[in-house]
């Protein structure tokens, strides 16, 4: 394992837009998806140690692509290396279905638990067990590199990231998976960094680590962060200019009020 993994999941596809389970099946990026392998690329050329960077993508032609986008904005571009075991986790049948053809076949299988397990319980796919060894292999193999940056799947991303904060497997299961934002996997935390549409400097504001109890103990995670600190402070200044400006209108009616008040008392 690195010092420190940069996880990325591919960019937005096609069969995303449709709502369909890719599984071992691809579709091309959408023009948003290239976009965001781009914006990624950005933000990953002003880390530290991105001149060092290793970069691994699943085989699968949707990460591979995002993959190489991203390789196209570091300085050297490293070499991009294929791993079998970062592929997305496969349902067998259920590959290339809508969530509402699975759901018309399976009626039960989004209730309750479901929510979660659902694409663990398909008649001839992946089970969770033999998924997580394959990332977790991944995951413990030594490698002499201090930063990789790793690109691949939404399940992926979820067990690889439960696997390192050591979760339990509900979890895990329930983490994010956004297109727009990557994390930063050191020294035993994980940190969600934002990426930006258009090229800037890298968040650097830092979280420390806070303790989130998820059923079998207490896990540091790192939270945040949401926008980088000047976006946070400019809507905030402008809301706040705006609610004083209301109230010097609403003072000024209110004298004028007053004023004409007494003016009619007067003549009255």
């Amino acid at each position: 394992m690195s010092a420190c993994i940069v996880l990325v999941r591919h960019g937005e596809t096609e069969w995303n837009r449709e709502r369909r389970n890719q599984g071992r099946f691809d579709s091309p990026l959408t023009e948003r998806g290239i976009a965001q392998a781009h914006a990624i690329g950005r933000l990953l050329a002003v880390l530290p140690n991105a001149a060092a960077a290793r970069i691994v993508a699943s085989p699968l032609g949707r990460a591979r692509r995002t993959a190489e986008i991203i390789c196209e904005h570091l300085d050297p571009a490293p070499e991009l290396g294929l791993d079998d075991r970062l592929r997305e986790l496969s349902t067998g049948s259920w590959d290339g279905l809508t969530y509402s053809e699975i759901a018309m076949g399976a009626p039960w299988i989004f209730d309750g638990d479901g929510r979660s397990e659902w694409c663990f319980r398909s008649p001839d796919g992946e089970r969770y067990e033999g998924f997580a060894a394959r990332v977790g292999d991944w995951l413990s193999e030594p490698v002499d590199a201090s930063l990789t940056i790793v690109v691949t799947h939404g399940m992926v991303s979820r067990v690889l990231r439960g696997l390192y904060a050591r979760l339990p497997r509900d979890a895990a299961l329930i983490l994010p998976v956004p297109q727009d934002k990557v994390f930063r996997l050191s020294n035993g935390a994980i940190e969600e960094i934002p990426v930006r549409a258009r090229a800037g400097r890298a968040p650097t504001k830092r979280f420390m680590p806070q303790r989130v109890k998820a059923g079998h103990g207490d896990y540091p995670v790192r939270i945040g962060p949401s926008r980088p600190l000047t976006a946070s402070l400019i809507p905030a200044f402008g809301t706040a200019a705006a609610v004083f400006g209301r109230l010097a209108r609403r003072r000024r009616e209110f004298g004028a009020g007053r004023r004409s008040g007494a003016d009619k008392s007067a003549r009255s």
